[in-house]
């Protein structure tokens, strides 16, 4: 992954705790079904927001489940937090679920 950051992201280990699932010893999931009841609470739209000050160069585009996990991945490399993700089978549909350690 290369670096899109100029430096950590301070307030997103509180985004995190505020918004994602606590599952247990300090792990907070994302699923897809979360990022909807984000985006239609208006949760995301402000997230981003914050973070363009903290871009190299232009901010990268947020427009699905996919590419917002892109910009969390990118945040947690860039403040060295540890997340794995689970693969999700329904029938022959698939989902991907993300955990985050903090």
């Amino acid at each position: 992954m290369r670096k899109i950051f100029r430096e950590d992201i301070l307030f997103f280990n509180e985004f995190i705790k505020n918004h994602f699932i606590y599952e247990t010893n300090n792990k907070f999931c994302l699923t897809n079904d979360l990022y909807n009841h984000l985006l239609h609470k208006q949760v995301i739209q402000p997230f981003i927001e914050n973070l363009i000050p903290y871009y190299i160069n232009k901010p990268l585009p947020h427009t699905s489940y996919r590419l917002f996990v892109k910009i969390i991945r990118y945040i947690c490399k860039q403040n060295k937090i540890v997340y794995e993700y689970k693969t999700k089978y329904i029938g022959s549909s698939y989902s991907i679920e993300y955990y985050i350690s903090l």
